[in-house]
């Protein structure tokens, strides 16, 4: 019956020893029913990292009536690794004792696959941002906080000194930008972009002119 069914099926002994395997599960590993019934199939057929890492939980589980799960490497008959999904269903006795369990495996080699490919695109995109000196914000479709990486204290110190000097005409400039304390406040600018969504494309800094006193400007009109 095993046979009909499209996926790698090994059925185990209570105590977790192969005694039997579907088509599917012997053409894939290339063995015979009797290698598989054999001792040290597992050492033959799964990765040794992890026989060693499943070895403790393995059989603590199979010590119970409940299923369980874990993902192993599997040798393919052509001496490929490929990660696998096994599933282990107890079958239970009207005394409520194991009398067998059967494992499926499930190819899981394409997801393992990309969630190592999302990993390696996230470090680089960490190392990305903290090669910036600017302030990075990380956001999804919609606008939400992923990610956020400050410049280092002294870039603030030094961006702060130099927008606050005074011009040629004597009149003091005032900043707002990513190092000072409203850009800290990521509410104030989170608030500030949803606001005014069509400059969000703007510049942070903004550079303002103090208005000259009126009697200055009296003075220059006569």
């Amino acid at each position: 019956m095993t046979d009909a069914v499209a996926q790698s099926i090994v059925v185990l002994n209570p105590d977790g020893k192969a005694i039997s395997a579907n088509r599917v599960a012997l053409e894939y590993t290339g063995l015979s029913l009797e290698e598989v019934q054999a001792t040290g199939f597992r050492e033959r057929v799964f990765h040794p990292d992890d026989i060693a890492r499943l070895h403790e939980t393995r059989l603590r589980a199979l010590s119970g009536t409940m299923p369980f799960e874990n993902e192993q490497r599997v040798l393919r008959a052509d001496g490929q690794y490929r990660w696998f999904l096994i599933q282990y269903k107890p079958v239970v006795d009207d005394d409520g004792h194991v009398a067998c369990w059967y494992a499926t495996g499930t190819d899981i080699e394409d997801r393992k696959r990309a969630e190592n490919k999302l990993r390696q695109d996230e470090r680089e995109l960490r190392q990305l941002m903290d090669a910036l000196p600017q302030h990075v914000l990380v956001l999804d479709k919609q606008g939400a906080l992923l990610q956020e990486k400050r410049p280092p204290v002294r870039i603030h110190q030094a961006l702060s000194r130099k927008i606050c000097e005074r011009d040629r005409l004597g009149n003091r400039r005032r900043a707002v930008c990513p190092g000072s304390h409203a850009a800290h406040d990521r509410n104030g600018l989170e608030s500030r972009v949803a606001r005014a969504p069509r400059r969000r494309s703007r510049a942070l800094v903004r550079l303002h002119r103090e208005p000259r006193p009126p009697e200055e400007e009296k003075q220059q009109s006569l």
